[in-house]
Formats: structure tokens, C-alpha cells, sequence
């Protein structure tokens, strides 16, 4: 802020899609939320882009499995949670290695989109939280 730099807002969930944007079909992102639950985005690969489907989530990983359970996509993410929901390489859902240290691609991901940088009041900017505050929880009781 102090440097009038600008930024841009990028999803760590998009960070691991964007890893597999080279596949043609549905990729499901997921990162371990802890408290038996995960977040959850799914996107759409195809020509070496890939498309938000549906808004990030945050859903128990008993309701991840029964969701994902058949399905023709790929599974990216934890590999804790991942290994719960997901197959084997030859079955469907297909579990597939992410890189995790997530830096690299949110750098190739913001200047992707160099369009959408904001400068200016970095202090007004809000996170995007799937789940809310455990702050924000307690002030509210």
C-alpha cells in the first residue's frame, strides 16, 4: 500500500486448476479446510483454457465423496482429501498430482491478468472467504 503497488485477487482453488488447464474435460480443485470439510471448485478444461463452473465451496468430505463419486473429471488438490474422494490414474474420478507451493502460478495467474489490477486503497480490498470468520462467528453471538 505504502508503495502505490497495484494487485489483483487470485483464488488459491484457481491456482490449482489453472495447473491442468492442458486436459480436455471438468477438473475439481479442492484444498483441505480442516474440520472434516474441504473447498471445493470445479472448472471446465478445454484448448488449454480453463472456466470457473460453479463458485468455490465449502462442503463436509462425506458429501464431496457422495458428489464426486463416478463422475469423468479430474481431481487436483490436497492429496489427503483427494485420496478420499478420488480413484486410482485408471478409474474415474481420475486423481491427478498438483504442485502445491502455489506461488508460481498465482504470479502466471495475476499477471494474466494484468487488466483487472487495482492500485490504490489496498486497504478497502476485501478476502473472499468460503467460510466465514471464526472472528466474525464469534462477534456475532
Amino acid at each position: 500500500h505504502s508503495l502505490s503497488i497495484s494487485f489483483v485477487e487470485i483464488s488459491g482453488l484457481d491456482a490449482v486448476a489453472h495447473q491442468f488447464s492442458h486436459l480436455d474435460g471438468r477438473v475439481a480443485a479442492l484444498m483441505d479446510a480442516h474440520r472434516g470439510q474441504a473447498y471445493y471448485a470445479e472448472y471446465e478444461a478445454k484448448k488449454g483454457r480453463i472456466r470457473p463452473v460453479h463458485k468455490s465451496a465449502l462442503m463436509d468430505i462425506s458429501a464431496l465423496e457422495h458428489q464426486l463419486r463416478d463422475r469423468h473429471l479430474y481431481i487436483a488438490g490436497d492429496p489427503d482429501i483427494c485420496r478420499l474422494v478420488g480413484s486410482g490414474p485408471s478409474t474415474w474420478p481420475r486423481t491427478v498430482s498438483a504442485n502445491l507451493f502455489l506461488a508460481t502460478e498465482i504470479g502466471r495467474l495475476a499477471f494474466c491478468s494484468k487488466r483487472r489490477w487495482r492500485s490504490g486503497d489496498a486497504i478497502t480490498a476485501e478476502p473472499m472467504y468460503i467460510r466465514p470468520p471464526d472472528a466474525l462467528k464469534k462477534k456475532n453471538k
